[in-house]
């Protein structure tokens, strides 16, 4: 996955922010900015390409590609936590997929990075290992549940009389 973000593909509302902050457009097609960086995809390897957007399942082709290929686990590295691993794990755990982000493997941009793992890990279910830890590879099972202090347990209900 790769981001490019080209004035031509943003939306009116991304071109205004960026205008009111005074920022230029980042990772132009062409440049270095929207190229890989240290780790180079396989020969062959699929590559998706975001236009201008935080969300991998934006990308033309992408949630096909895993769902024919039988995926049901995605790992996460990457920039930023904050901003597109969590669009993309948020749209990952909503559509089935289990979510593990490497803890070691990226950074939050906006807000402190441990509180953005530890809502990961509550609101999608995310694991949130170090990128050596063996079992982050694995897709999830689920355990024995148990039963947390002071979580909701349903009662029976009592028929009145």
């Amino acid at each position: 996955m790769r981001f490019t973000g080209d004035p031509a593909r943003q939306g009116a509302s991304w071109r205004l922010r960026d205008l009111g902050r005074g920022r230029p457009p980042k990772c132009l097609e062409g440049t270095w900015g929207a190229e890989f960086h240290r780790v180079l995809p396989a020969v062959g390897e699929a590559v998706f390409t975001k236009r201008a957007c935080f969300d991998a399942f934006l990308a033309a082709g992408f949630e096909e590609h895993l769902r024919g290929r039988g995926v049901e686990h995605l790992v996460f590295a990457g920039l930023f936590a904050d901003v597109c691993v969590d669009s993309t794990a948020r749209t990952a755990f909503q559509k089935g997929f289990h979510v593990t982000v490497l803890a070691d493997c990226t950074t939050a941009l906006h807000l402190p990075y441990e509180e953005v793992l530890a809502f990961m890990r509550v609101l999608y279910g995310a694991r949130t290992p170090a990128s050596d830890d063996p079992s982050a590879w694995d897709v999830p099972v689920a355990g024995p549940r148990r039963r947390e202090e002071g979580a909701c347990v349903p009662q029976p209900v009592r028929s009145p009389g």
